[in-house]
C-alpha cells in the first residue's frame, strides 16, 4: 500500500512539474468575420514576420504541418520569398496567387513583457516595540547571510491573422499570451496547438 501510495504520488509529482514547465498561450482576443461563409479553408500561405530565417522557418514548418494535417494545403512563404526585406504585401499576395492559394495567415511579434519578481527565504515581521533597534540588529546577521533570490517572467504576445487573398479581407485575428516560454520552439509548440484549436472550433479547419 505505502509502494502504491509513494508512485502516486510520485506521478502525480510528474505531472505537476510538466504543466509548470509548458508554456502555456491564452487568448487575449479573438475575432471571425461572420460574414464569412466559405467553408473550412483549402489553402492557405503561411507567414511567420521575422527577420531571423531560423525562427520563421520554424514557425512556419510547425504551422504548415498541422494545416496539412486538417487536409487544408499549406505552403511556409521562406519557399517563395526567402529574403526578410521582401516579405511585404504585395509580394505576399503575388506569391499566393501563382500558387492558387485563397487565403494567407500572418503571425508578428507585438512584445515581450518582462518582470522581475524578488523572493526572500526568510520572514521578515519587523518588531515597533520598546528595544526595536536592538532586535533589528540582533536579526541582521541572519539575514546578511541568507540569499535573496529572483526569477524572471516573461510573456509572448503575437498578433495572427488570417487574410482571404483576392479580397485582402480579414477572416479572423487573435492577440495570444504565451506565459514563460523556455525557447522560441516552445512558443511556437503552444501558439500552433492553440491556434488550430481556435479555427477548429470556429470551422475554419478540419
Amino acid at each position: 500500500m505505502r509502494t502504491k501510495f509513494k508512485l502516486c504520488s510520485f506521478l502525480i509529482l510528474i505531472s505537476l512539474m510538466m504543466m509548470i514547465a509548458c508554456a502555456p498561450t491564452k487568448f487575449a482576443s479573438v475575432w471571425k468575420n461572420d460574414s464569412y461563409t466559405g467553408g473550412p479553408l483549402k489553402s492557405v500561405l503561411v507567414v511567420g514576420v521575422s527577420e531571423k530565417l531560423q525562427n520563421r522557418k520554424m514557425f512556419e514548418d510547425v504551422f504548415t504541418e498541422k494545416f496539412k494535417k486538417t487536409g487544408t494545403d499549406a505552403v511556409p512563404s521562406y519557399s517563395v520569398i526567402l529574403i526578410f526585406k521582401d516579405l511585404n504585401k504585395d509580394r505576399v499576395l503575388n506569391e499566393a496567387e501563382k500558387l492558387g492559394i485563397n487565403t494567407v495567415l500572418v503571425t508578428q511579434l507585438l512584445g515581450i513583457e518582462e518582470e522581475t519578481v524578488f523572493y526572500d527565504p526568510l520572514d521578515y515581521d519587523p518588531y515597533k516595540g520598546p528595544g526595536a533597534m536592538s532586535r533589528h540588529f540582533a536579526g541582521s546577521s541572519k539575514y546578511a547571510h541568507s540569499q535573496l533570490s529572483y526569477t524572471k517572467t516573461e510573456s509572448v504576445r503575437l498578433l495572427t491573422n488570417l487574410y482571404q487573398r483576392k479580397t485582402e479581407e480579414l477572416l479572423w485575428t487573435s492577440v495570444t499570451e504565451t506565459l514563460r516560454p523556455e525557447s522560441v520552439k516552445e512558443v511556437i509548440d503552444s501558439l500552433s496547438s492553440a491556434i488550430m484549436k481556435s479555427l477548429r472550433a470556429n470551422k475554419l479547419v478540419k
